[in-house]
């Protein structure tokens, strides 16, 4: 902050215009109102997420973001079958599988392979075997989920609740990251008052 009020000080010595003065993200928002100048900047806050760990919650935020897709199909493996690529998930036990039509082309970080949860009628469900492209699979034990049943993979649902720091945590990185990497294959669709 001392080096660019010190450059903005020299530009208006010199006469020269500099426009707008802006010098405040997400966290100096937060944390340094000296940084405000002219305007501001809010990037991963506008997500409804602190910046980091490290930033202070003087601002009260909450997530406004949600991925949510629909199982689109159900089936049965048997103990010790594989799913997915590389064969990364192997059954313990007989279960139902449910596929979801979401992967890394829509921003699902293959670093998420068999190490999330998502969210179907108000219960946690494991992702498991590899993100692939256009598809995950989760274990659905043998609970009757059907096609077509909501999963929440990041949002609310009920008492329940997954974030991007979720993810975050488990990829080492921070929301913006996740947020930023959800791709236009996803369909957008904007609820509430603006």
């Amino acid at each position: 902050m001392s080096r660019f009020n010190s450059v903005i000080e020299q530009l208006e010595k010199r006469n020269i215009q500099t426009g707008l003065k802006h010098a405040a993200n997400s966290g100096a928002i937060l944390d340094m109102p000296d940084s405000y100048f002219d305007m501001v900047r809010p990037g991963i806050s506008l997500y409804g997420y602190y910046p980091s760990l490290e930033t202070s919650e003087s601002i009260k935020l909450k997530p406004v973001m949600s991925i949510v897709s629909k199982v689109s199909t159900v089936s049965s493996i048997n103990k010790h079958e594989t799913v997915g690529y590389g064969r990364l998930f192997k059954a313990k036990k007989d279960i139902f599988v449910g596929t979801i039509p979401i992967g890394y082309a829509d921003g699902l970080l293959r670093g998420l392979s068999n190490k999330i949860n998502v969210i179907v009628k108000n219960k946690f469900y494991n992702q498991i075997g590899r993100v692939s492209m256009d598809i995950i699979s989760i274990n659905l034990e043998k609970d009757n989920i059907r096609e077509g049943n909501k999963v929440v993979l990041l949002g609310k649902s009920r008492d329940l609740e997954i974030t991007a720091w979720d993810w975050s945590k488990i990829l080492n990185t921070n929301p913006y990251e996740i947020t930023c990497s959800i791709s236009k294959r996803v369909k957008r669709k904007f609820i509430g008052n603006c």
